[in-house]
């Protein structure tokens, strides 16, 4: 966990060096850790963790993105969501990895630090398992699909210069091929530069 953490920190320094001039004209570089919750769509998965019996479970997500400033309180926003899923029981787990690049836009509506966020998103997910006998080992991925995001959050640094911090979460929904979609439930704690 150290050191997930120090790389996060090294990748959101490195950020904020590299656009250092372009923040000093509005536009903001964040990143988050937190943590969610995923109503899987896919079947195989479900009853892949189902199989374990009573798992215990760890979840974390992380998202970073760059905001550019339109006009005002409107701002266009590139991100990436990761996030992952373990469910383990003795030598039995299944991992779960989530992740996603999203693009959309940021609106500050005049109600202090509040911010609602529309994005559209292209991910899809892997999954690692070890599992008894039949199903054994594997990797399985889904196919990329694309979906969206609505966000909340209340950014304590708006219409301020420096380091602050933002709490939020967001609705992600993700289509996985046919007719599975992955509905993904997250809250975050975000620095913001």
């Amino acid at each position: 966990m150290k050191r997930i953490i120090c790389c996060l920190s090294v990748f959101l320094m490195t950020l904020t060096g590299l656009f250092a001039e372009d923040l000093a004209s509005g536009n903001k570089v964040e990143f988050g850790i937190g943590s969610g919750y995923v109503f899987y769509g896919d079947h195989s998965i479900k009853d892949k963790i189902d199989s374990i019996g009573d798992p215990s479970q760890f979840v974390v997500a992380g998202d970073a993105a760059y905001l550019i400033r339109l006009n005002g309180p409107v701002y266009f926003c590139l991100g990436a969501d990761l996030l992952f899923d373990g469910h383990w029981n003795g030598g039995n787990h299944v991992y779960v990895l989530d992740y996603c690049g999203d693009a959309g836009f940021r609106i500050y509506p005049g109600i202090a630090g509040l911010a609602c966020t529309v994005n559209y998103c292209i991910g899809r997910e892997t999954a690692f398992y070890k599992l008894p006998s039949p199903v054994g080992d594997g990797t399985e991925s889904s196919s990329w699909g694309n979906g969206y995001k609505f966000g909340v959050a209340y950014d304590f640094s708006y219409n301020s210069d420096g380091i602050a911090p933002e709490v939020g979460m967001n609705f992600r929904h993700m289509p996985r091929g046919g007719n599975e979609s992955d509905n993904i439930f997250c809250v975050y704690i975000r620095l913001k530069k």
